[in-house]
């Protein structure tokens, strides 16, 4: 679609002086209005021109200079806004009596090109407006302007294109699993997402990927549920959620899932080289027993340390057991973490309640990590969920 449209200069007096070519001068946030200025400059990145284009002895240039031309030369400002909507463009231009006053500006956009005819004899020295225009995201536009013949001049000076409303990507995030995952192979892990969008634009579509080669096919659901590996490896499950009109989240959350093969020794150590019986303990060398005790507890006072319960999760042995509080005359659930399942690390009490607890029972299921400790004075049995495990 091409229009030519017919104007009188006019703008609002001001001047601008930044180093910088390419600037992004502002964006500020009011309410759910955004404006975002950008501004070319001559001589700048995302300029072209052709024939020859001197430097301009008119006062009040934008920036160091102004250009000036004429007989048909072209100066072209290109850009390619991150944000699809409407801009308004305006152009600056400096003031000489030999300037014409009917001089064509294309505008192209995403309607096709506008033709604007602007009067550069008056309010030179001033940001003066072409007119408002949709442009879309990633896609380069560009606004040239065509040197009238002598003895009239033309000037080329600075563009700034003004986001006035647009269309802002939605946001998707992944809420379970809430952080990459270690299974065995075969197992399950559990998979929602949500999507938020700053426009409050809905519904959002969903898209799931879990992975190249993972054997999984893509997902539209939001939140897909349980869903099994049965082949090893490690894939990087993708959420991505897309606005009505196609907008999509410009970085998708992600996860990564690590499927173990059988006797990869990580879950499980590897015994093929042990030649004692399991039936012949022994302490093992090097190792000075116990390797926990109360005295090691430093965020509680304890008399004794008893019940332990170790689980082996993402290449770490983690040591559960109860810790007998003194002064609360109760056990609470203490932690301690080793590389090795030899050399332990005290961490902190982990799980205490009015009541006494010991003998807890860890397991993990579906990507999450649960605790059943032993709590009978209650005569009733607790279930816990780890919010950050350990």
């Amino acid at each position: 679609m091409n229009a030519m449209t017919r104007i009188k200069a006019g703008g609002r007096p001001g001047k601008v002086l930044i180093a910088g070519i390419v600037l992004l001068c502002s964006l500020v946030f009011a309410g759910s209005s955004v404006r975002a200025d950008t501004i070319i400059d001559n001589g700048g990145a995302g300029t072209s021109s052709t024939g020859s284009w001197g430097v301009s002895g008119a006062p009040n240039p934008y920036g160091a200079d102004a250009l000036w031309s004429r007989d048909g030369e072209t100066y072209t400002w290109s850009f390619t806004p991150s944000v699809s909507g409407s801009y308004d463009v305006s152009m600056w231009w400096t003031q000489w009596p030999s300037r014409s006053s009917a001089i064509p500006v294309d505008i192209t956009s995403a309607s096709g090109t506008a033709r604007v005819i602007i009067d550069q004899l008056t309010n030179g020295g001033n940001w003066n407006r072409l007119g408002t225009y949709s442009f879309t995201a990633g896609i380069t536009y560009a606004v040239t302007i065509i040197s009238q013949p002598g003895p009239t001049s033309t000037c080329a000076d600075a563009v700034k294109v003004t986001l006035l409303n647009g269309n802002y990507p939605p946001d998707g995030t992944i809420e379970s699993p809430s952080g990459d995952v270690t299974i065995p192979q075969g197992g399950v892990v559990n998979f929602s997402g949500r999507g938020t969008d700053p426009e409050g634009a809905a519904p959002l579509a969903c898209l799931w990927h879990f992975g190249n080669g993972s054997g999984i096919a893509d997902s539209t659901v939001c939140t897909p549920g349980n869903l099994r590996f049965d082949l090893p490896g490690s894939f990087v499950v993708t959420f991505t959620v897309a606005a009505p009109w196609g907008l999509p989240d410009p970085t998708p959350d992600q996860r990564v899932i690590t499927v173990l093969p059988p006797g990869d020794g990580l879950y499980m150590p590897d015994w093929t080289s042990v030649s004692e019986s399991p039936f012949a303990v022994a302490e093992p060398s090097g190792i000075v027993n116990p390797v926990l005790t109360a005295a090691d507890v430093t965020d509680a006072v304890c008399d004794f340390v008893a019940d332990p319960f170790m689980f082996h999760a993402n290449g770490t042995w983690y040591l559960f057991f109860e810790a007998h509080n003194i002064i609360r005359q109760a056990g609470e659930i203490g932690l301690a973490t080793s590389a090795d399942g030899l050399h332990w690390t005290y961490d902190r009490i982990v799980l205490s309640n009015p009541w006494h607890n010991s003998y807890p029972l860890v397991f993990g299921y579906d990507g999450k990590y649960y605790m059943v400790p032993e709590s009978g004075s209650e005569q009733a049995v607790y279930l816990y969920e780890a919010s950050n495990f350990p």
